[in-house]
């Protein structure tokens, strides 16, 4: 398997960066059920889009030549974002995607027949938990200024009068107190009107000085008119004191994008090696030897030794490392038993969901 732009990982995968390559690829945009194979609008450099399906899957794909988006200049790498999301939305306007983190490219058609084959539980796990839902970004904005000038009022807190170091540090303490609390308030109401609505939440950068709630929300298609009913409540609830902003519906970006990489034969090959296992071992073993070297360097076992905290936590990645490689790559056991030589390990595949939170 051809997943290129290869970057090591200290967890055992490869990202999504580009190999030089002059010959033509695919660019992977989303994977969804198996269906039309081919799409009246362009993907990246104005190829044609099309799917490669196997079994009841498929992936969305567009020929691709260019050697590496971190080539590109900044506008540039933007346009393909932006034409990537695109492709996306065209897809989800009409059927149930899984995002996949823009810059994953395979070889030719059979390779990506290939990789289909080796995700296919993990796409059809995806699809199955998003069938007919959107998502739907909810931002609420204040001005601080205007808030705090507010609470100074409802505080009676006249500066003009106020000499004190220590008074004035006081004050600005229970500002800060009141302001945090009314934030709370706020996001436990809006997020308490919204969730019942939802399927699931994920929080994005809220907490600055303007954006106090930036949460995406997982929502069945028809239940969008009556989420589009609460905030308009909320909206009329808050009047002038808030912004109110609704993004989408958008295709899950928040509750799956994944994150496809290349087996990393020297990281596994450590993490193996870091839980003194052969180079054909069960899961059971795996797990039977993490036990074990976990209890004997847990730092609680060992107060005065100073080295033990290190050697636990690498233990514990260690494992992590192999569960992954061995539940993201079934097609490679034997009889309950997974390989760990380089020509296995290198011809695996390691699928990261950062969607979900």
């Amino acid at each position: 398997m051809d997943i290129s732009q290869v970057l090591r990982d200290p967890k055992g995968l490869t990202h999504g960066t580009k190999v030089a390559s002059p010959r033509e690829e695919r660019f992977i945009y989303c994977f969804t059920e198996r269906g039309e194979e081919a799409y009246p609008f362009t993907g990246l450099e104005g190829a044609k889009v099309e799917a490669i399906s196997y079994g009841e899957i498929a992936a969305v794909v567009s020929p691709y030549k260019t050697t590496g988006f971190d080539q590109l200049e900044k506008w540039a790498q933007r346009k393909s974002i932006l034409k990537h999301q695109e492709v996306n939305g065209h897809i989800f306007s009409t059927r149930t995607v899984v995002p996949v983190r823009f810059g994953t490219i395979a070889g030719d058609p059979l390779q990506v027949k290939e990789l289909l084959k080796k995700i296919y539980l993990q796409v059809k796990a995806a699809l199955k938990r998003l069938e007919g839902k959107i998502e739907l970004a909810v931002r609420a904005s204040w001005d601080l200024n205007t808030v705090l000038q507010e609470l100074k009022g409802e505080m009676m807190i006249e500066k003009a009068g106020v000499t004190d170091l220590q008074e004035k540090i006081a004050i600005g303490k229970r500002l800060f107190e009141v302001v945090n609390k009314r934030k709370r308030d706020i996001i436990n109401t809006i997020h308490h009107g919204l969730y019942p609505l939802a399927a699931d939440f994920s929080v994005g950068r809220e907490g600055t000085e303007e954006m106090i709630v930036d949460r995406s929300y997982l929502v069945e298609r028809e239940k969008e008119p009556l989420l589009d009913e609460v905030l308009n409540r909320l909206t009329n609830e808050y009047e002038e004191r808030l912004t109110f902003k609704c993004i989408g519906p958008l295709p899950p970006y928040s509750f799956t994008r994944l994150e496809i990489a290349q087996g990393n034969f020297e990281v596994v090959d450590e993490a193996r090696k870091a839980l003194g296992l052969a180079e054909r071992s069960s899961l059971e073993e795996i797990k039977a030897s993490y036990r074990r070297l976990s209890l004997m360097h847990h730092p609680d076992r060992n107060p005065a030794d100073p080295g033990a905290e290190e050697r636990f936590r690498n233990v514990a990645q260690a494992y992590e490392i192999l569960e992954a490689y061995c539940e993201n790559n079934r097609w490679l056991e034997k009889g309950r038993i997974y390989p760990f030589a380089r020509e296995d390990v290198e011809s695996s595949v390691m699928v990261r969901n950062r969607g979900v939170k």
